[in-house]
């Protein structure tokens, strides 16, 4: 009985599977999506953040308080410029940053608020219902916030309002 190896077509078949194979791999690597993925801003809305109803009379919810704490996991600073609620822009009077873990400060600032890269910061924006055309926020709805960066990036987020 003779031995022998591997047949040349099979041989030329996995050569062909293996080229393939790396090109697609190298091909996705230029593009950005493997490379590119923990390059940029990389901002998320973590769980603690939420948003409080305060009642002016009759329990009517005309005024809220909502409670951000963002992590950027990016290798580079973003710059939050603006906050929606249900896709209405806030005011950006409304919006102050409390603290931001990165340095020893407490300052008060306004938007832009910049989250350094691996850091966080925890920000309030004090909002009526009636900047978001609404006669008064409900107790248990849940409302879409919104933050939109610099760099275009848009990070959202469901939180359900909850009275005091």
């Amino acid at each position: 009985m003779e031995k022998r190896g591997i047949s040349p077509i099979i041989a030329t078949v996995i050569l062909v599977v293996i080229t393939i194979a790396l090109a697609v791999g190298v091909a996705l690597w230029m593009s950005g999506i493997i490379g590119g993925a923990g390059r940029g801003e990389q901002l998320g809305i973590l769980p603690d953040s939420n948003m409080t109803l305060s009642s002016s009379d009759n329990n009517n919810y005309t005024n809220a308080t909502i409670w951000l704490h963002v992590k950027n996991s990016g290798s580079a600073d973003a710059q939050i410029i603006a906050v929606k609620l249900n896709g209405v822009n806030l005011p950006s009077s409304d919006i102050q940053s409390n603290s931001n873990t990165q340095s020893s400060s407490n300052t008060q600032t306004s938007v832009p608020i910049t989250v350094k890269a691996g850091s966080d910061v925890n920000f309030t924006i004090k909002v009526s219902s009636s900047d978001v055309g609404l006669t008064s926020f409900t107790p248990g709805t849940s409302y879409q916030v919104t933050i939109i960066t610099s760099a275009g990036g848009s990070y959202s987020t469901q939180l359900t309002a909850i009275s005091k």
